[in-house]
């Protein structure tokens, strides 16, 4: 779910970001479509490959999971003596890396 939390992706385009096969994404999907944490959207660009976006339900579960996470996270990035400004830029360049190499295997 954190991997659309900015954005609606495909399932394709999720499995690329995640690093994990396409087959195994889409089970992940179905099932949170079947407990109403994301739900598939028309794509604008793709008549077959549908968007997935997180309901708010989903919006929820995933707060939920990022706040019980926020205690280690902190202690981890205390102990790093890393900023959230650093970690939110390191993230930044990370996915913008990770966007060139997939569009270079493309």
């Amino acid at each position: 779910m954190s991997a659309i939390s900015d954005f609606d992706l495909t399932v394709a385009a999720i499995a690329r970001r995640l690093g994990l096969a396409r087959q195994a994404v889409h089970r992940v999907v179905d099932d949170l479509v079947e407990q109403g944490h994301v739900r598939k959207v028309v794509n604008p660009d793709h008549a077959r490959s549908e968007l997935i976006s997180l309901t708010p339900a989903g919006k929820s579960v995933l707060d939920k999971l990022w706040r019980a996470s926020d205690r280690h996270r902190s202690d981890v990035l205390e102990r790093a003596q890393v900023s959230d400004d650093e970690l939110a830029a390191t993230r930044d360049v990370l996915r913008r890396i990770l966007t060139a190499v997939t569009e270079l295997d493309a």
